[in-house]
């Protein structure tokens, strides 16, 4: 049941980052100048972070089986889609339609999860799963890339095939899943034991959220403020990083799909390191203030310091090493994100995760749109990653001023003062 939810993170990934490669081509064959690309890549964000709630409020309702397998069709129809697009608006529609699918993809994955897993590993499988999106994103500039250079493919065709496996994947498992272990032929009476003797008993319905409590919590305003410009940065590397590189001098055009790997390569080995050393870290302090807070603070800080360092440097191998370093950097420090929503959320870790990232797909649905203009109007990418640099230094100051101890809900509703 892992590995499926693996795969369809890994697919996903597959499917959106791919658009970093194939950005060029599209402009090319569309007329289309930087600003406007920007806002075809910024669609798939837009409906994204607008469906995230309502994605989650079905996946609670339909099932994981019926949910995540009717949003995979959907998405990579969708994506099959896009090599009907002719114009501007049909790109961003089409594009955007895609958005609006994935939506349901983590709500359905991580209801998938708590049902199949004893509480004892889910954290393993959460880390998998945040692990195997960096696989998809790692292999999205290498398959499109391989397509478009070497295969001859064009950008159109290369879509389609995209596709292939994202409704691959949506029929078998709907065929083969089932919302409830006891329910699957596969079971045996031992697993089944072990998976309830886990905490794992089938829960009753949860509890009305206290939405107006979370809307005037200053807590959760800095954990959807910090993860807002966090996800606002990181979008860069599956939007807008290709073209960077492309014009960047010295960088051989045949080693652009390679190069672009990088980043979400990296990502995997920082974000695996912050698990390790969060978990590490609280089990010898038992302090949220170090293991959460601190660890994100400092490497929010230290990657800002690369980008800024990679703005001043001229060597363009230097520039893309200080920002992988980076990369690596906000990996460690981004664990925290996802940690500090099932540490303070309380009976409400869906309700409050949910938030956290309809937030940040509202960043990195803006970041497209304002760097292809940034660079329309200046003709320079280390505006760019100044911005970035800049960005970093807010996300650490929202950890800065979050009080990671107790729960979100230790304060009445519009009562709390001490952030």
């Amino acid at each position: 049941m892992l590995a499926a939810f693996c795969a369809a993170a890994a697919i996903g990934y597959l499917q959106r980052y791919s658009i970093n490669i194939l950005a060029g081509p599209i402009q090319r064959d569309l007329d289309l100048d930087k600003t406007e690309m920007g806002w075809a890549m910024s669609g798939f964000f837009w409906t994204y972070a607008i469906l995230s709630l309502p994605a989650g409020w079905i996946a609670d309702r339909w099932g994981s089986r019926r949910a995540l397998a009717l949003n995979a069709l959907m998405w990579s129809l969708a994506v099959g889609g896009m090599a009907a697009a002719r114009d501007l608006t049909t790109l961003v529609a089409t594009w955007s339609v895609a958005g609006a699918a994935q939506a349901g993809l983590f709500p359905g994955a991580v209801i998938g999860l708590r049902k199949w897993l004893p509480a004892t590993r889910r954290a393993f499988a959460s880390g998998m799963l945040s692990s195997f999106m960096s696989v998809g994103a790692v292999l999205a500039p290498l398959v499109a890339g391989a397509l478009l250079d070497w295969g001859h493919f064009t950008w159109r065709q290369i879509f389609l095939w995209l596709a292939v496996p994202g409704v691959s994947w949506a029929v078998v498992y709907f065929v083969w899943y089932r919302d409830l272990p006891a329910e699957h032929g596969a079971v045996n009476s031992g697993e089944l034991a072990l998976i309830r003797a886990g905490g794992n008993a089938e829960p009753g319905p949860a509890p009305s959220a206290p939405w107006l409590q979370l809307a005037t919590s200053l807590r959760m305003w800095l954990i959807c403020g910090q993860h807002f410009f966090r996800a606002a940065a990181q979008v860069f590397f599956g939007t807008w990083f290709a073209t960077f590189l492309r014009e960047s001098p010295g960088v051989s055009a045949k080693h652009v799909a390679v190069l672009s790997s990088l980043p979400p390569l990296v990502l995997i080995l920082g974000a695996t390191s912050g698990g390790i050393v969060s978990d590490w870290l609280l089990l010898r302090t038992g302090s949220r203030r170090i293991s959460r807070q601190a660890l994100a603070v400092v490497n929010m800080l230290l990657c800002a310091a690369m980008f800024a360092a990679a703005v001043m440097s001229d060597n363009s191998s230097v520039r893309i090493a200080l920002i992988c370093t980076g990369c690596f950097w906000m990996a460690m420090g981004g664990v925290s994100s996802y940690t500090i929503t099932m540490d303070m959320g309380g009976p409400y870790v869906a309700t409050v995760f949910s938030a956290m990232n309809m937030c940040g797909s509202f960043g990195a649905a803006a970041f497209p749109l304002y760097a292809g203009w940034l660079v329309e109007t200046t003709h320079r990418w280390n505006h760019v990653l100044l911005s970035i640099a800049l960005i970093y230094l807010a996300a650490a100051a929202c950890w800065m001023c979050l009080n990671p101890e107790g729960s979100l809900f230790d304060t009445p509703a519009g009562k709390e003062t001490d952030a």
